[in-house]
């Protein structure tokens, strides 16, 4: 009977899965996590990332799908390894208290385990009141999931680690499931949801198994704190529609693609669509059936988000304030972008097809951030790919462009790559422009002009074509490869930056020349009208570029981008403090996280730690952080912790102390014991890279990559990880802990 059972399981779960329509595009790839995240339900780590492919733990899990259930919080503690200031107590205990969770016979949760798909499907079987008693574990409850469609597009193994991807799929699935009194969860939910199909009825109600027909008529039905999802099929639009506000910023009305769905919006005739305030349009493909260059989609209100679309022939006016343009394609000969308005974020887009300007900035618009941006502009025939400002137009204010990549692959040298009319303070950092006429052009009144950390590749005897030149002008710690700037420039190199592959791969090889060559960007710099400027530090994938300074678009080159990959996989926790310092508790002393580093601001204080709020069962890890050393003063001291208790009372410390001095020590019950201690050159105030690699008793220390040391030891086998300082101000980043392979 069992082998029938999981047989038949099998099947129906196979069958499930040949259901689901994948489409080919990011939406799909972040697409459950981020209907999650719309619907209040998920929240992005201290980065704002949703980790789609990192496990959950069942913590983690417990309280996802208390969210949804609304109930009172719970302060009852009911297992011996969750206390009262568990960040995750009170949904445990709304979860135990209801009788969906029970813990191990030993009296535990073990809040910091993986959840189990098999644990997951039970889980949520008991919050749809589905569950029988009666039923075999994990067969039983994964048949019993399959039958009512619980796990319906997830084919893993009962007892797989949950990615967060698959866990958001089995909440969407539950909560569209009717539970034993006939409702949906969906209906618990404070974002309420409506669904458009092109096969629906405008008598419907709108809801997941009865869908509206026409856009419209969810726009008419949908309060302002709402997601309109749009299942897969073609909608054609003769007549404008306009997108009415929604709530706040952070609870917007969200106009989307159902998951997995290919949507297609067809405009024609004068048809457009107007966003006001707070309106956030994802993972759509939005087309004109003319390519006339008249604007289509038109925001001209503040808070405006497009993200993950396709725009073809469709140009997009963004006029409003405190705008985000992130992951769209952007197609068609004319100009598909033109931004105006304060505060503009254009980010991570691909620009391709266009015969003339690709981004144009308008006159006015002021601290417009334009980074990480791809534009494929092959045959570019006139203009500029990007237009900053307009002639008797409004100055442009404040405009950051960094990480972009403007590549024309015929090479026909025929259109510029940026373009600067009328600008006051503008930094150009870190792009790569390949093919160009001219890289840069300046026209008109410019002022306040920083070019740095650059590459130019074969732009023509002119790179930057001055038909008058901006006043405070630098541009230095470029690259130019058969191109030459006409400019003083101390720092450049005249040389093949040697990237992979041009219009591919735009890492340097590990031979490139100019790795490391370039110039520290400072976080903050003072802009036109006294306004203190913000710059974004990381490079094109979103790598810091703290430790070292490329020129280009990337922080590490080929080889070393490769190897990140490959930790990638390995990564149990990660934290470098840009948004806080959430889960972590803390130990004596004053911390506070300031410009995305941790600090301990408390001079002469006696030890001090803070400790990951988890990890209290990890064994074998590698754990490292970047440090700074102490100062001259005999004695001070900063490091790492490993392997510590719940109590921070048993741990062991990595560390460096003055004078010349590292140190491998334990605390025991509370007291100190040096294990074993060698001298050292370091400088002080200085930020070193500190890593343990911690296997059973043996443990391998590094600073900055290389081993120092080897020591074994028996006192301690798990614990959390950490941070230590004494008697010391002294700043902390980047901790990360990865799995021994």
């Amino acid at each position: 009977m069992k082998k029938f059972i999981c047989l038949l399981l099998t099947c129906l779960m196979l069958a499930a899965s040949f259901n689901m329509v994948y489409a080919n595009t990011e939406t799909e790839i972040r697409g459950a996590c981020d209907i999650l995240s719309d619907l209040g339900i998920m929240q992005g780590d201290e980065n704002g990332s949703l980790g789609e492919l990192k496990t959950l733990t069942r913590a983690e899990f417990s309280a996802l799908v208390a969210r949804i259930m609304k109930e009172t919080a719970d302060t009852q503690i009911y297992f011996s390894d969750v206390k009262s200031n568990h960040w995750a107590a009170s949904y445990i205990g709304i979860m135990t208290k209801k009788g969906i969770i029970n813990g191990f016979e030993d009296g535990t949760f073990r809040p910091e385990n993986d959840v189990t798909f098999a644990q997951a499907v039970k889980i949520l079987l008991g919050v749809l009141g589905t569950e029988d008693k009666s039923l075999s574990y994990p067969d039983g409850y994964l048949l019993k999931g399959a039958q009512c469609g619980l796990t319906k597009g997830i084919t893993v193994s009962a007892e797989a680690a949950l990615i967060r991807e698959d866990a958001a799929r089995l909440i969407l699935n539950a909560i569209h499931i009717p539970d034993r009194n006939s409702e949906l969860l969906a209906q618990k939910l404070d974002v309420k949801t409506y669904y458009v199909s092109p096969d629906g009825s405008d008598t419907n109600d709108g809801s997941f198994l009865s869908p509206f027909k026409n856009i419209v008529t969810a726009l008419n039905k949908a309060s302002k704190n709402a997601v309109i999802f749009l299942n897969g099929g073609i909608y054609e639009l003769t007549e404008s529609i306009t997108l009415n506000g929604g709530e706040s910023s952070k609870r917007p009305l969200v106009i989307r693609a159902a998951l997995g769905a290919d949507v297609k919006i067809i405009l024609s005739g004068d048809a457009q669509i107007v966003a006001n305030e707070f309106i956030c349009i994802k993972g759509l493909e939005i087309t004109h059936t003319e390519d006339n260059g008249v604007m289509r989609i038109i925001a001209d209100a503040e808070n405006v988000v497009l993200e993950n679309n396709i725009f073809f022939s469709a140009p997009v006016l963004v006029a409003g304030d405190n705008c985000k343009i992130l992951k769209n394609s952007f197609t068609g000969e004319k100009t598909p972008l033109s931004v105006k308005g304060a505060s503009a974020e254009i980010y991570s887009n691909i620009f391709e097809g266009q015969t003339g300007t690709s981004l144009f900035v308008k006159g006015g618009a002021t601290n417009p951030k334009i980074y990480s941006n791809t534009f494929n502009v092959s045959p570019l025939q006139s203009g500029s790919v990007i237009e900053i400002g307009e002639k008797n137009g409004e100055t442009v204010k404040n405009c950051i462009i960094q990480n972009n990549v403007i590549y024309d692959g015929e090479y026909n040298e025929e259109a510029l790559g940026i373009t600067f009319t009328q600008t006051d303070s503008s930094y150009i950092y870190n792009n790569i422009i390949d093919g160009a006429k001219g890289a840069v052009k300046f026209t008109g009144e410019n002022k306040g002009v920083s070019l740095k950390n650059n590459i130019y590749l074969e732009c023509g005897d002119n790179c930057y074509v001055i038909e008058k030149m901006p006043s405070n002008f630098v541009s230095d710690y470029n690259c130019f490869y058969e191109t030459y700037p006409r400019t003083m420039e101390k720092n450049s190199l005249f040389t093949d930056p040697y990237v992979v592959s041009r219009g591919g791969d735009w890492h340097l090889m590990a031979d490139s020349p100019i790795i490391s060559a370039g110039t520290v960007i400072e976080s903050q710099t003072i802009g036109a009208d006294g306004e203190m400027i913000t710059l974004d530090l990381s490079d094109f994938d979103g790598i810091s570029r703290v430790a070292r300074y490329n020129m280009g678009i990337y922080a590490a080159s080929a080889a070393e981008a490769m190897e990140a990959d490959e930790d990638a996989a390995r990564i149990m926790l990660s934290l470098d403090f840009k948004k806080g310092a959430d889960h972590l508790k803390i130990s004596g002393g004053e911390w506070k996280t300031e410009r995305g580093v941790l600090r301990q601001v408390q001079e002469d204080s006696p030890r001090t730690t803070v400790v990951y709020d988890g990890g209290l069962d990890w064994g074998d890890y590698e754990f490292s952080a970047d440090v700074e050393s102490p100062n001259t003063k005999s004695g001070n001291a900063s490091g790492i912790i490993f392997r510590c208790d719940k109590d921070m009372q048993n741990m062991y410390t990595f560390r460096f102390l003055n004078p010349g001095m590292l140190e491998f020590a334990k605390w025991q019950n509370g007291s100190f014991a040096s294990i074993e201690k060698w001298n050292a050159d370091f400088s002080t105030d200085t930020i070193y890279n500190m890593k343990v690699t911690a296997v059973g008793n043996k443990f391998v220390f590094y600073i900055n990559g290389e081993k120092v040391r080897e020591v074994e030891d028996n006192s301690y086998k798990t614990g959390t990880v950490g941070l230590y300082c004494y008697r010391e101000a002294n700043s902390y980043d980047n901790m990360k802990v990865l799995k021994v392979e």
